[in-house]
């Protein structure tokens, strides 16, 4: 059996080659993927933008954007839309007046448990692979998706 350090470049290459092909297709993903929820039609990246103010209540446009790894002014501007649909309500903070809070309405709320109910159906396979994986490797993933995401941001700093 090959340790980590006799792995030759063809085995990381594959991993890396899947990572690419998966990216391209979330990205395809995205572009066609639209929920109905509350006669509405909202899109990928906004159902995503509900599920995470759904997740980190009383969150700030910064605290969200940083969920999201977005700029703060992509937020606002679906904050803004979602609002007019009646998705969510945008507050001041009671204890900081420059602070603005959101959090959802009850559409919004429809929205999240819509959501929810997705990707439990559409994510049972990988649900069933990480329930029945050690916490060494569950610890494994995380780090690699940490990497993945780092590189990310630094490609993305990059191209601005």
């Amino acid at each position: 059996m090959k340790n980590k350090m006799d792995m030759n470049n063809s085995g990381y290459e594959i991993i890396l080659l899947k990572f690419n092909r998966l990216l391209t297709k979330i990205v395809a993903m995205d572009k066609k993927l639209t929920f109905n929820v509350g006669g509405f039609d909202i899109r990928s990246t906004d159902i995503h933008l509900i599920d995470t103010i759904g997740r980190f209540p009383n969150a700030n446009v910064t605290e969200i954007a940083k969920h999201l790894g977005v700029t703060k002014g992509a937020v606002s501007q679906k904050l803004t839309v979602l609002e007019k649909k009646g998705f969510l309500r945008r507050y001041k903070d009671s204890t900081n007046a420059k602070e603005v809070i959101v959090d959802l309405t009850d559409l919004g709320w429809e929205a999240f448990r819509f959501h929810e109910n997705h990707h439990q159906q559409v994510d049972g396979e990988i649900f069933k692979f990480l329930a029945a994986s050690s916490q060494e490797n569950i610890d494994f993933l995380e780090e690699l998706m940490d990497i993945f995401d780092h590189m990310m941001n630094r490609y993305l700093d990059q191209i601005k």
